[in-house]
């Protein structure tokens, strides 16, 4: 050491990479960035005992995220997640501490829960929907628009079973349903809505491709809140096809089978005509949605009335 400097080893445990606070934070984007920056950190501190602060004459002065920022020359004082703009972590994901035994710890900030649900929202594809069809929004100048928004209430509060709501187009079946979503989505459950009509042909036409029939059915099985829209509404006056049912039943069948998952639907048919289209399906949409069932038959079109 001809330059008269001093050298210093720092000790990492053997299973530091593998850690669990190690492995959650390499999880995060940029994570392995944040680990890099924790050594650093650990190296800034190694003469004050892990402290992160610099003595001037009897003053203790302790670093702020600026002076972090400006010695770590590397790592910004702002993280890059987007979608929400959180003051505490800076967009980083994480906040970073300090115990009562100077023992430097990581935490995942609260912004993470907000995060979580509106990439919910987004993957659910009623980012817009639930922009509009809220609870707020119904309204209720007739007594039976009271009683279907409270139902619609008690299920999104209860979380069990099925709902479903039929009847007449345009009397209001997609925005209580959209707005049970949007609670759902709210208290951190994945949901996932899909329109009969344009998912059963995207899903008829790949029948001969599994691969491809796959990558279309299975989030559908798979998630926890369905959300079908307009069942079996194939076009005007048509009945829905054999293809039609049989993916109907293997979705259906599907979730009837895991009663933890939900299942959200709305259709123009009354229950009579899903026990006739096909009983199989029909019969287990009735069992599954006792006591959440909504009639609008006979129900004006709300979207003519000015």
């Amino acid at each position: 050491m001809a330059s008269g400097g001093r050298y210093y080893w720092m000790k990492l445990k053997k299973d530091f990479m593998y850690s669990d606070v190690i492995d959650y934070i390499m999880n995060l984007p940029d994570g392995a960035r944040y680990v890099v920056l924790y050594q650093m950190l650990c190296l800034k501190t190694i003469n004050t005992f892990g402290r992160l602060s610099n003595q001037i004459c009897k003053v203790n002065i302790t670093y702020d995220i600026e002076k972090l920022s400006r010695d770590c020359k590397w790592f910004s004082t702002l993280g890059n997640l987007t979608g929400y703009d959180c003051p505490k972590c800076l967009n980083r994901g994480i906040m970073w501490g300090v115990r009562e035994n100077d023992e430097v710890y990581t935490c995942e900030c609260e912004c993470m829960v907000q995060r979580r649900n509106l990439e919910r929202l987004k993957r659910s594809g009623l980012e817009d929907a639930v922009k509009r069809y809220t609870f707020d929004s119904w309204k209720t100048p007739d007594r039976w628009q009271e009683k279907a928004k409270t139902l619609a209430q008690q299920y999104a509060r209860e979380r069990q079973g099925w709902f479903i709501t039929y009847g007449h187009v345009g009397s209001g079946k997609t925005h209580l349903c959209t707005a049970i979503c949007a609670e759902l989505l709210n208290v951190g459950m994945d949901t996932l809505y899909m329109l009969w009509r344009d998912v059963a042909v995207q899903a008829k036409a790949a029948i001969m491709d599994d691969e491809a029939y796959t990558k279309i059915v299975s989030p559908l099985k798979r998630v926890k809140v369905l959300y079908i829209d307009d069942l079996f509404k194939v076009g005007k006056g048509k009945p829905p096809t054999e293809g039609d049912v049989n993916l109907a039943f293997e979705i259906i069948n599907n979730r009837y089978n895991d009663s933890s998952k939900l299942t959200i639907i709305s259709t123009e048919l009354s229950m009579e005509d899903l026990l006739d289209i096909d009983e199989a399906v029909g019969s287990r949409i009735y069992e599954r949605s006792k006591g959440f069932r909504l009639s609008f038959e006979k129900k004006p079109n709300w979207r003519l009335l000015d």
